[in-house]
């Protein structure tokens, strides 16, 4: 067998690794669309779940990196605060 088509055997196998989880999410998504009673062939519903998916990262990582007391109050009032002034 030659180079050539055991890299094309070896990267076939690499997709379907890669793209069964995928297809099965989405065979769930569109049985969990035709039991909400939603047509899965409307195209407002990937963007609607793609927009939700993508607020959602977005809102969570903000919090993460900024929520909390992280840059609430500047060195200064922290060296106060601990001092008890």
């Amino acid at each position: 067998m030659d180079s050539g088509r055991q890299g094309i055997l070896l990267s076939n196998d690499w997709n379907s690794l890669l793209m069964d989880p995928v297809k099965q999410v989405y065979i769930f998504i569109e049985g969990l669309e035709a039991n909400l009673g939603l047509d899965p062939n409307d195209p407002i519903i990937p963007f609607v779940l793609l927009l939700g998916t993508s607020a959602t990262l977005g809102i969570s990582y903000w919090i993460l990196t900024y929520g909390g007391y992280s840059g609430d109050l500047s060195p200064q009032s922290t060296s106060e605060l601990d001092k008890g002034r």
